[in-house]
């Protein structure tokens, strides 16, 4: 029979390339404290449409499901569950994940093109680089408070997300995390404190940003090419702004405190 829906709950190890192609279980579940170390385990399982891990799933492999094709849904309840480089990627009909593993590793759900929705639950930490770039249907993301890093790429090339709220837990945006989101239009930064270079570069529509006053960096070209950017209000009077054409766009509004970094900016470059 083919492979069409997993349910990982047993002290099993799986070793590389276990399972291709299809598979010969229907229904597999297995206990205890699963070990999925090999890499691309369950790679190609065309049939395989639904992945539920259970608390107890410590470490999925490199590419453990790549290019699952029939993959819809992925459910990783265990904050433990370690998830390596694109376990994932390359899945093209998925279309919900849930997750709480800790940290989401390099890549683990890049090019997705059709995932719509994430769940990110608490316990996520981490979401590392190009996580979910590539994932261009990609519309609602659902951030715990948990989450304190978004690493560099980790949304590039979102094109139908449209509404980020972010966390207060967030200290860090990474290098071009969110660069060619091309729809988002709303931005909540939460507690996030540093902005890396190019992180919403050619968000095309994004029209007004406001910088809480816990925002302590903003890195270069920022926000270069958000042609419809507006207005960017930046409330931390000694944010370091770097010092670089475009790093807010010319035709913007910069409000800020008089005798502040967002003051000096404007002067020096607008």
């Amino acid at each position: 029979s083919i492979l069409s829906m997993l349910a990982l709950t047993s002290q099993v190890g799986v070793d590389d390339g276990l399972v291709e192609d299809g598979g010969d279980d229907d229904d597999p579940c297995l206990g205890e404290h699963l070990f999925i170390g090999g890499e691309q385990a369950f790679q190609s399982c065309f049939r395989l449409a639904s992945v539920t891990l259970g608390d107890s799933v410590t470490t999925i492999g490199t590419q453990a499901f790549y290019d699952c094709d029939g993959l819809e849904e992925i459910t990783i309840l265990s904050t433990w569950t370690e998830l390596y480089d694109s376990t994932f990627a390359n899945c093209s009909n998925l279309k919900k994940v849930t997750v709480a593993s800790s940290t989401i590793d390099y890549a683990v759900f890049n090019n997705c093109e059709n995932l719509e929705e994430v769940v990110l639950l608490e316990g996520v930490n981490t979401i590392g680089q190009s996580a979910f770039e590539n994932c261009q249907k990609l519309s609602k993301v659902t951030f715990s408070d948990t989450i304190t890093t978004i690493n560099d790429g980790a949304f590039g090339n979102c094109f139908s997300l449209d509404n980020v709220v972010l966390p207060e837990s967030l200290e860090s945006i990474g290098f071009a995390a969110f660069r060619r989101c091309h729809n988002l239009t709303n931005i909540s930064l939460g507690g996030t404190k540093q902005i890396q270079d190019i992180a919403f570069k050619d968000c095309i529509r994004l029209a007004e940003v406001t910088l809480n006053g816990n925002v302590e960096y903003l890195g270069a070209s920022a926000f270069t090419n958000c042609i419809r950017l507006k207005k960017i209000t930046i409330k931390n009077p000694d944010c370091d702004i770097e010092s670089y054409i475009d790093t807010i766009p010319e035709k913007a509004v910069i409000y800020g405190y008089d005798s502040s970094t967002a003051e000096k900016y404007a002067a020096d470059w607008m």
